[in-house]
């Protein structure tokens, strides 16, 4: 799950990149969700930053990882001093102010979205479900948030952060998709599946 050719990147929109196509990928594969070229006031200490977008099918999420700048991740380098976290949150019920669909940044501090969050990253590297396991991404509208904590007033200049998934292709996530048993009885000693 570490080298990605990026020179096979396709965008899907600004920002969300897809390094190969779900119908017919072999093994999990990355897709990029980024910022867009944030530039931020050095002076400036605490932003944080969003982005509105779609998604536009379900996916089946293996593992995650922050993303930055060309495709750079904590498997190469060490993440920028500015980077404090990033957030992938769904809105299923839509509450973002349309006007913020077209895709680009926008600042968040005082405006936080109520939408609940999907992915959390911060510093730590790649995050991994546990085997045989994944994070099902519904379709529909997400904000990627970055929180910028530039303590070293560093210039910060057409910042590209985000995060990367690592997706199950269309076959495998068919496979891999959970379930829910759900009782209506008080106490169940056993369930045997199969029956």
């Amino acid at each position: 799950l570490v080298n990605v050719d990026l020179s096979k990147g396709v965008e899907v929109e600004p920002g969300f990149v897809f390094y190969d196509d779900p119908a017919t990928a072999a093994v999990p594969f990355a897709i990029d969700v980024n910022l867009i070229d944030v530039s931020l006031d050095q002076e400036t200490v605490t932003s944080y930053y969003c982005r509105v977008f779609t998604n536009p099918d379900p996916m089946q999420v293996v593992a995650y990882e922050a993303v930055w700048n060309d495709g750079t991740t904590l498997a190469s380098e060490t993440a920028p001093d500015y980077l404090h976290h990033e957030m992938l949150m769904h809105c299923p019920s839509d509450p973002v102010n349309m006007q913020r669909m077209d895709g680009k940044p926008f600042d968040c501090f005082d405006d936080m979205l109520a939408c609940d969050i999907v992915f959390n990253h911060a510093k730590s590297g790649l995050v991994q479900a546990p085997p045989g396991t994944s994070i099902k991404m519904d379709s529909g509208v997400f904000v990627l948030q970055v929180h910028y904590d530039n303590t070293y007033h560093v210039p910060i200049l057409n910042d590209n952060s985000g995060l990367r998934l690592w997706v199950l292709p269309d076959e495998q996530a068919r496979l891999s998709e959970s379930g829910n048993i759900v009782t209506h009885v008080g106490a169940i000693d056993t369930i045997r599946i199969p029956a």
